[in-house]
């Protein structure tokens, strides 16, 4: 009989912890406080899945849906709602599902570039509390991750083997992550560029047709919701969240609102680089908040389990980063990484928090991966 290896052991472990902490935060919500399911933003959810479920009940009326909402998120509530009659609770759960989903995914984009990753680089994913905390309630982060993955994983075999098949189906699936959140909307011009500039589809005609192709089925497939959008709101942009965040919590204005605070002694050319690094920090730090759950007995679990877990992956990150192998692949997903740091930064400011390094997750994981076994093989035998 096969003996599991010290590496599946741990493995085994992990995800029966993940199952514990994400599972005894979900029944704590159910039987103490359902109000934990709600945020901020779930009403605006609600009220797309229902104008949703009316269009299709009678389209006469047309779809009155909210301007800030994309309509990927609601569609799925609208199914589980009205199609299904799921309970807020039920939904949650298979959220919860999902994040398994996404660590098999993650899994499959580290072993890709080296199987030693996989497992190190699922137990990133399965342990980290934002996407556990964020995932219990009615928002897009946990259906947004695991598009996320999928997107890079069909963009990495694509960079493998670059056919038309494998392009088609990687920029469908990148079309529908612009359908779930706004932030995304830029990445296909910035993936678009990594094929050009990498050389990865071949010859230089074959990059250029493969990026209109990559262009055209992103954009292309957003033109029916902007034009819905300009019909009833007099505006073509896919979401109107913006004015929320941009206008209000920009990089740029943050920055100057706490200039007196904060470097008031400082020249500009010193001060906006500090800005810009406290705000990195914050954001790859940040442990994750259950405030809603109102628990002082979870607020410290996630202090402590949180801080502890960031500052065990932060060191192989950093390395990762520096580190890593020549790899197109690898470097994709430094790049993702990259995208959502600074249009994340850019567009909140100082109002920066954990749930938005969510979407950064997967490279995270598989960076950090690949730096840990980088140090350990900077350490003597006899450690290792």
């Amino acid at each position: 009989m096969n003996t599991l290896t010290a590496e599946q052991r741990w493995f085994y472990f992990c995800i029966l912890v993940a199952i514990v902490i994400k599972f005894s935060l979900f029944f704590y919500i159910v039987n103490v406080i359902p109000l934990a399911f709600i945020d901020g933003d779930t009403p605006v959810y609600l009220q797309g899945a229902k104008a949703i479920h009316d269009f299709l009940i009678n389209p006469s009326h047309g779809l009155m849906h909210n301007s800030q909402a994309l309509p990927g998120y609601p569609s799925l509530l609208a199914l589980f709602l009205y199609g299904f009659n799921l309970s807020i609770a039920q939904i949650v759960f298979i959220q919860i599902i999902l994040n398994f989903v996404t660590v098999f995914v993650v899994m499959k984009i580290a072993r890709a570039i080296n199987p030693k990753l996989e497992k190190l680089a699922g137990i990133i994913v399965l342990l980290d509390l934002p996407l556990t905390i964020y995932s219990q309630m009615i928002m897009t982060e946990a259906i947004f991750v695991t598009v996320l993955a999928c997107v890079i994983l069909f963009f990495h075999r694509y960079i493998v083997n670059p056919t038309y098949q494998r392009l088609l189906l990687a920029a469908l699936l990148l079309a529908l992550l612009l359908y779930i959140r706004p932030v995304s909307y830029f990445l296909p011009i910035f993936i678009a560029a990594f094929v050009l500039l990498s050389g990865c589809a071949g010859s230089r005609k074959q990059g250029l047709i493969h990026v209109f192709l990559i262009l055209l089925i992103s954009y292309g497939a957003c033109m029916p919701w902007q034009y819905h959008n300009y019909k009833r709101f007099g505006n073509a942009r896919m979401s109107s969240i913006g004015d929320n965040t941009i206008q209000v919590h920009s990089f740029w204005k943050d920055s100057q609102e706490k200039k007196s605070k904060y470097g008031r002694h400082m020249p500009d050319v010193i001060y906006y680089p500090f800005a810009f690094s406290r705000n990195v920090l914050e954001l790859l730090t940040a442990p994750g908040s259950v405030s809603p759950c109102k628990s002082r007995g979870w607020t410290v679990f996630v202090k402590i389990f949180g801080y502890g877990f960031v500052a065990f992956w932060i060191p192989g990150f950093l390395v990762g980063l520096f580190k890593g192998p020549r790899d197109l692949r690898y470097w994709l997903l430094i790049m993702i990484m990259g995208y959502f740091l600074c249009v994340t930064i850019m567009a909140t400011g100082w109002t920066v928090t954990s749930r938005f390094r969510i979407a950064m997750l997967p490279s995270i994981a598989v960076i950090a991966a690949v730096g840990w076994f980088k140090i350990v093989s900077w350490l003597p035998n006899k450690y290792t």
